[in-house]
């Protein structure tokens, strides 16, 4: 990278980088999401902990998703830790936690970003207005009006197993993507996390997985070279300098050697058992 990385902002300031283009993929989930549903409206975005990524993977989308011509309003609803106005280089101001107690109007407070059709709004500075009113009556009449003056409005939420706020929220947005962070979250944080979703019925429309370490001869690392080779034939690739050296993990002994982890439904995990048990 010519110069310093944002993770928050990574799909604008290197638009042509293997990471943007994965963060487009998860895109798709909300342009095309799954079973059939429409178009995702209102998308919260949870993790287990902190440090799972959940902060850049809104901002990402909220970007790209306004890079399409869509109107996209991005909301923190993290009181204690708030972050979005300051990845888009704002100072905190008046919020949602405004909006919640009755003393001002949302239309004045959500603010402009340097990037066309992105707009943003924080928490605020009344804490007690939002901590204690997400499952009110008067968050469901944000929602519905935001959702009607935006094409997309995406949510980010405090951590999930430290904070009730994704427990209230979940259900009444259109879809939940969960963020799990490599060596962040346990495979029982995101069990518990999962469960207590499903618990309140949440649409999970997709689960992504932050920060994996590419090991030597892994199919990452050769994605990584495709795709900074892909279009050298015409002239119009990239060079490797353009894309900074991947950082591979030594490959350790057998014994210690973690294999990879799908995550699949009961029934698909019971199908695939019985075929490997046929192929054997």
């Amino acid at each position: 990278f010519e110069g310093p990385v944002r993770p928050p902002l990574l799909c604008a300031d290197y638009p042509e980088s293997p990471g943007a283009d994965e963060y487009r993929r998860i895109l798709s989930r909300i342009v095309y999401p799954p079973d059939g549903i429409v178009e995702v409206s209102s998308c919260l975005i949870v993790s287990a902990m902190c440090g799972d990524g959940k902060t850049s993977l809104a901002s990402n989308l909220a970007i790209i998703l306004a890079e399409t011509n869509r109107q996209v309003l991005l909301v923190d609803v993290c009181p204690r830790d708030p972050s979005i106005e300051e990845c888009f280089d704002l100072e905190p101001s008046d919020g949602l936690g405004e909006v919640l107690d009755g003393s001002r109007s949302y239309e004045t407070l959500v603010r402009p970003t340097r990037y066309r059709n992105l707009k943003v709004m924080g928490p605020g500075f009344n804490h007690q207005g939002i901590t204690g009113k997400l499952a009110s009556r008067e968050m469901m009449e944000f929602l519905e009006h935001v959702e009607e003056a935006y094409d997309h409005v995406i949510i980010d939420s405090p951590p999930a197993l430290l904070m009730s706020d994704t427990k209230l929220l979940a259900p009444v947005v259109d879809g939940v993507i969960v963020v799990v962070g490599v060596e962040t979250s346990t495979l029982g944080m995101l069990k518990r996390l999962l469960r207590e979703l499903d618990q309140v019925n949440a649409n999970i429309i997709g689960l992504v997985l932050n920060g994996l370490r590419p090991t030597r001869g892994g199919y990452l690392r050769t994605n990584a070279d495709l795709y900074s080779k892909y279009g050298d034939q015409n002239g119009n690739g990239h060079s490797k300098d353009e894309f900074p050296d991947m950082e591979v993990a030594e490959k350790g002994p057998e014994e210690e050697a973690t294999p990879a982890m799908l995550l699949l439904e009961e029934s698909e995990s019971r199908e695939l058992g019985s075929e490997k048990d046929q192929q054997s």
